[in-house]
């Protein structure tokens, strides 16, 4: 039987991480896509605050679609697929 709970720790570092600036609520988690492997309101929330006019033209060119064509073209810059759900090979 084992004594270890990876749960416990992981809560620690949450709730350390939210006591020191660090933007995160319960239930964050299901944010998170596995697939891309992005968080993505950090990601909407870096490009809107670091790149305004980029994320502009990006939804005035692709509407409601905006933020999947965001985190596609990302996920394919890292090496990511949607659909594949793991690391595409490099080449």
């Amino acid at each position: 039987m084992s004594l270890h709970k990876e749960i416990n720790f992981e809560n620690d570092v949450c709730t350390h991480l939210g006591a020191n600036g660090w933007l995160y609520e319960d239930g964050d988690a299901q944010h998170y896509d596995r697939p891309r492997a992005l968080y993505t309101p950090d990601v909407l929330a870096w490009l809107q605050a670091t790149q305004p006019q980029a994320w502009e033209t990006l939804q005035k060119n692709n509407g409601a679609a905006a933020t999947d064509v965001l985190l596609d073209r990302l996920a394919q810059a890292t090496g990511r697929t949607r659909h594949a759900g793991r690391a595409a090979p490099r080449h």
